[in-house]
């Protein structure tokens, strides 16, 4: 079971569509239990849909393609590291 706050760019996601897995385009949330994801289906073609938290168990996110600018800007620089941690 997936949650909502698994939707995220780039994931593929079964269980929205009846005809196969959407590909997440973009996401905005609505409070802590309601977002509104835009998508492409496996056809190319966009659309978007409010989900729920209460749909939770009705989807499962199948693979998530990382932003790699997020995971750079979230990792840890070498010049943030004290300079006694790096002489250890």
């Amino acid at each position: 079971m997936a949650r909502l706050e698994d939707l995220k760019e780039g994931a593929k996601v079964n269980g929205i569509r009846p005809d196969g897995p959407v590909t997440i385009i973009n996401v905005k949330w609505h409070g802590n239990s309601v977002v509104k994801i835009t998508y492409k289906d496996s056809s190319g073609r966009p659309g978007s849909e409010l989900i729920f938290r209460n749909s939770e168990p009705d989807f499962g996110v199948t693979s998530v393609n990382y932003d790699l600018r997020e995971l750079v800007a979230n990792a840890e620089s070498p010049l943030s590291i004290p300079v006694k941690e790096k002489s250890r």
